[in-house]
């Protein structure tokens, strides 16, 4: 039987995409912890205290699916933080004219490309006067969160566990578009240790594991 035309150029997609992933491993001296397939792949770095992770989720709702690759850190926080960084729409225009402001920050390139929300307002203040926003100069499909960590991940490291994610939209197989993921995510963790925000946490391998991509978690 003649193979289907498709079913090569997927093949040579994935493996592709696996090979992209154990570049950027070495690139930052992490390791490539390969998923039953190239789509659960996940890349683990060391970067002093920080473990941070490179995987794929996905994100239903209800009428479509929408892939993710992003990387996450996990780490402990003495404050209740939220922190969204996201590009800015047009929708955050109209809301503007309205009278609603975003969390002011970072020089006028930043804020004429992406908002900040969040809260405790005194915390991010001071975030967004540190280093954090340069990290998002010459790119403008990053998105940012800082949030409350799963209920899982928060039985195994404590009830003050926070998640770091740094993601962009799609299956990425593209190199620079993998290590710009790593290096605002790197920023990111440095910048709120700097400014008192999170301390680092020592997370179980059991937490690195590859699965296949799911639903995000929280």
């Amino acid at each position: 039987m003649t193979p289907l035309p498709w079913r090569g150029r997927a093949k040579r997609r994935a493996a592709d995409r696996r090979r992209a992933r154990r570049e950027v491993a070495g690139h930052f001296g992490g390791r490539l912890l390969k998923g039953k397939r190239d789509t659960a792949d996940v890349v683990v770095v060391e970067h002093g205290p920080w473990t941070l992770r490179l995987d794929t989720y996905v994100v239903s709702t209800g009428y479509t699916t929408v892939m993710y690759t992003r990387v996450r850190c996990l780490a402990g926080s003495r404050y209740a933080i939220e922190l969204v960084v996201r590009p800015r729409g047009l929708f955050d225009r109209l809301v503007e004219a309205l009278g609603f402001r975003s969390m002011p920050g970072g020089d006028r390139d930043f804020r004429a490309r992406y908002v900040a929300t969040g809260k405790p307002r005194p915390v991010l203040r001071t975030v967004l006067a540190s280093d954090l926003p340069a990290a998002f100069r010459d790119h403008d499909a990053l998105r940012l969160d800082v949030k409350k960590a799963t209920r899982k991940e928060r039985r195994d490291l404590g009830a003050d566990a926070v998640a770091v994610n740094v993601q962009m939209l799609g299956l990425l197989s593209d190199l620079r578009a993998m290590v710009r993921l790593f290096e605002v995510g790197i920023a990111a963790v440095e910048e709120l240790e700097r400014a008192g925000v999170l301390t680092p946490l020592e997370v179980p391998p059991r937490l690195s594991r590859p699965s296949a991509p799911g639903l995000d978690p929280g």
